[in-house]
C-alpha cells in the first residue's frame, strides 16, 4: 500500500460496548494527513475479459467491460463501446476473474485491530494456535523475552477463547502469574467484553476485594470469597482498556498504516471503527448454562442504564447523528427501540425518518424486533460469522430455537429491511469473503448448520458488504455498486463468488484491491 494515507470520520455514535456502540466511519482510503486522495492519472483504463460484476439491482448483472479515468468509474457496459470511446486506454485483462466493488466493512473495531499490532495473538484455530491454558503461559512468556520486555512494564495480549480451551474456562491470575510474576498483564477476550487480569495489574488498578462492581460490569470473584480472580466483565474492564490505549499511544502511527493494509489485503476500501459467548449479552430469557457470579435469572449484563440511553437517544437525534449501537441480545434490543420511541417524543420528529440507525449485531432479534426496525427505516448490521465459530456454543447456552435465530438474513431479506454482515474485528477476522462464506452456510465448527432456513444466496450475501453497506454509510451515491461516476473502488478475485460451489467461497482469494483508482494492493505471484 502506498505511504499516503487518509481517515476521514463521518458518523457520530455513542456506547459501551455490548449495550451499545460507538462507530465513528473510516475510509482506509489511500491519502496522506494534509491532502485529499490523491486521484488516478487522466489516461483512462479498461477492465474486460472478466466476471465483472454490477451489484446493481436485486438480480446479478453482469458487464462486458468497465472503465476508470480520475479515480472514478466513467463507464460499464459493452466492450465494444468502451474500445470506441476510450482509444488512448490502458487495458487491463481480466483473465477470466471477478471484479467487484470494493468491499465495505460494515462494522469492526479499527482502532482495537490496529492496537493488536503491539500484544500478544492469543487467538484459538484456526485463527491462531491457543487451544489450552498452557500453550497461552508460554506464548505469554516467550512474548516477553523475545520483545525485551522489562520487569514492570505492561504486557498485553488479545483473542483467546475460553470456549475453544481445553480447559472450557478463563485463565486465572495467579496462572498468569507464574509465567509473568513481575509484569502487570491484561489478556482481552475475542468477544472484546471482557479480560483476565494478573494481580501485577489488579494492584496498579487499585481493583481489590472491597472493590464493587461497577454499574453494567462484574469483577469476577475467587469462589467463597470477595477476592477478585482477574476475570474482568463489561464496564469493570474499561480502566485495563484505558491502560492500554496510554501504553500502545507512541507506536499509534506504525500500527495504523500496518492495520491499512491488513483490511486491503481483503478487498476492503472503506472500513470503520466504531456477546453472548461470553454470556454477558443481554436477554429476556435466561442462559441455560451457568454464568460466572450468577445464582440464578441469569439474563447477561446491560452495560447502561435506560435512563441514560434515552438521554444518548435525545441528543443525538437532536443533532441530526447517526447512531450504531451494539445490542446481541433482545433485552438490549428493546432498549433501543424504547429509547427510540422515547427521543421521537422528545424531539417531535418522526419515527420513520430517514436517520438509518444501525443496530449492531442484532443476533438474536425476535420477530416483533425485525418489524419494528422496518417500521422505523433502521439498517441491521448482523454477524454470520457467529454460526461458524460460535454456533455449537450458543446452542448449549441457549437452546437451539434461539441459537438457530441468530443472524436472521433471510427473513430481514424477505421483509424488504435493507441489511449488512460484519466480521466485527478483532473478534473474528475482517475477511469479506468468510461473511460472504458463513451467510451462505451457516455452518459451525463442527460442521452443523445453523439456522438453516436463514441462508442466504452468495449474491444477497455480496449486497450486505456492497451495496446495502454502502447504503448503511449514507455513501450509495458514490459507493456500493458499478456504476459511472461512482468511486473507482474495486476488488478483484481469483474466482467468482456466484458460481463456485457454496462450501468454497471462504477459500476464493483477491488478487487486487484498488481504491480511486491506485492499486493499493496486489496478491503476491504465488
Amino acid at each position: 500500500m502506498s505511504t499516503h494515507r487518509f481517515i476521514r470520520p463521518v458518523l457520530l455514535g455513542m456506547g459501551l460496548l455490548s449495550m451499545i456502540g460507538c462507530a465513528a466511519n473510516l475510509t482506509a482510503d489511500n491519502q496522506d494527513s494534509t491532502v485529499a486522495v490523491q486521484a488516478a492519472t487522466s489516461q483512462a483504463t479498461i477492465y474486460y475479459n472478466g466476471n465483472i460484476i454490477t451489484m446493481e439491482g436485486d438480480q446479478p448483472q453482469l458487464a462486458q467491460a468497465l472503465v476508470t479515468q480520475n479515480g472514478k468509474i466513467a463507464y460499464v457496459g459493452s466492450l465494444k463501446h468502451a474500445q470506441d470511446n476510450y482509444k488512448n486506454a490502458a487495458t487491463v485483462d481480466l483473465q477470466h476473474q471477478t471484479l467487484l466493488p470494493g468491499f465495505i466493512d460494515p462494522h469492526s473495531h479499527f482502532g482495537l485491530v490496529s492496537n493488536t499490532m503491539g500484544q500478544v495473538d492469543l487467538s484459538a484455530p484456526p485463527i491462531g494456535k491457543i487451544d489450552n491454558i498452557d500453550k497461552m503461559l508460554r506464548a505469554l512468556k516467550a512474548y516477553k523475552k523475545d520483545n525485551n520486555i522489562a520487569d514492570g512494564e505492561w504486557i498485553f495480549g488479545w483473542g483467546y477463547d475460553a470456549t475453544q480451551l481445553t480447559e472450557d474456562r478463563h485463565p486465572t491470575k495467579e496462572e498468569i502469574d507464574s509465567v509473568l510474576p513481575n509484569n502487570p498483564v491484561y489478556l482481552q477476550h475475542t468477544s472484546g467484553h471482557m479480560g483476565v487480569a494478573n494481580s501485577s495489574a489488579l494492584a496498579a488498578m487499585d481493583i481489590t476485594a472491597d472493590s464493587q462492581s461497577p454499574e453494567g460490569g462484574n469483577i469476577a470473584r475467587v469462589k467463597g470469597s470477595n477476592k477478585p480472580n482477574g476475570l474482568l466483565q463489561e464496564t469493570a474492564m474499561y480502566p485495563l482498556m484505558y491502560q492500554l490505549l496510554k501504553t500502545l499511544e507512541p507506536k499509534q502511527a506504525q500500527f495504523f498504516d500496518q492495520t491499512q493494509d491488513y483490511y486491503a489485503k481483503y478487498g476492503v476500501t472503506t472500513a470503520q471503527d466504531g456477546s453472548p459467548q461470553g454470556k454477558t449479552a443481554y436477554f429476556t430469557q435466561p442462559y441455560l448454562t451457568p454464568v460466572p457470579n450468577c445464582e440464578s435469572d441469569c439474563r447477561g449484563l446491560p452495560s447502561i442504564s435506560q435512563e441514560k440511553m434515552n438521554e444518548m437517544f435525545v441528543k443525538a437525534y437532536k443533532n441530526d447523528n447517526q447512531l450504531f449501537i451494539h445490542n446481541n441480545g433482545d433485552a438490549a434490543t428493546d432498549m433501543i427501540l424504547k429509547a427510540h420511541e422515547y427521543a421521537v417524543k422528545q424531539t417531535g420528529q418522526a419515527a420513520d425518518k430517514d436517520r438509518r440507525i444501525v443496530p449492531i449485531h442484532t443476533q438474536f432479534a425476535r420477530p416483533d424486533q425485525l418489524a419494528a426496525f422496518k417500521k422505523h427505516n433502521m439498517v441491521p448490521s448482523f454477524f454470520t460469522n457467529h454460526a461458524y465459530f460460535w454456533g455449537d456454543v450458543h446452542i448449549k447456552n441457549l437452546g437451539e430455537k434461539r441459537a438457530n435465530s441468530l443472524s436472521s438474513l433471510a427473513t430481514v431479506d424477505k421483509m424488504g429491511i435493507p441489511y449488512t454482515n460484519h466480521s466485527d474485528d478483532t473478534v473474528t477476522p475482517v475477511d469479506p469473503l468468510f461473511s460472504v462464506w458463513t451467510a451462505v452456510n451457516r455452518t459451525s465448527r463442527t460442521g452443523q448448520v445453523i439456522g438453516a432456513d436463514e441462508r442466504i444466496t452468495p449474491y444477497q450475501a455480496l449486497k450486505a458488504i456492497t451495496s446495502n453497506a454502502a447504503y448503511q454509510y449514507l455513501e450509495e451515491d458514490t459507493k456500493g455498486t458499478l456504476a459511472a461516476g461512482k468511486l473507482a473502488d474495486l476488488v478483484i478475485l481469483d474466482n467468482n463468488p456466484l458460481t463456485i460451489k457454496p462450501a468454497d467461497i471462504r477459500n476464493i482469494k483477491v488478487v487486487k484491491t484498488i481504491k480511486e483508482g491506485n492499486t493499493i494492493y496486489q496478491r503476491p505471484v504465488q
